[in-house]
């Protein structure tokens, strides 16, 4: 019996809430990255991620692939984030 294709991924983004750092998503998602790039710009890939992320939809493997691959080419590229001021008013030292 064929595999209904979006049960195909939805069972391939089953693991997704597992994924804990910038290695998990590059490996799950088979992106070829550069180990000691991403272990000293680790936080800087999970900013560029959730930033391509709030950008683009992602409801499928192959997008979800797409927004890793484009955070990590940012992350080579040398594209570095503004400092964002939280909304929150809850201090002054930030």
């Amino acid at each position: 019996m064929l595999e209904n294709p979006a049960q195909s991924q939805v069972a391939d983004l089953a693991g997704i809430n597992e994924l804990a750092s910038a290695e998990d998503f590059l490996n799950y998602f088979g992106v070829n990255y550069q180990a000691g790039l991403v272990r000293v710009k680790r936080v800087l890939f999970m900013r560029l991620l959730k930033q391509v992320l709030a950008k683009q939809a992602s409801s499928s493997y192959s997008e979800y692939q797409a927004a890793v691959s484009k955070a990590y080419c940012l992350l080579e590229k040398g594209v570095v984030l503004a400092h964002q001021v939280p909304s929150c008013d809850a201090c002054e030292g930030c």
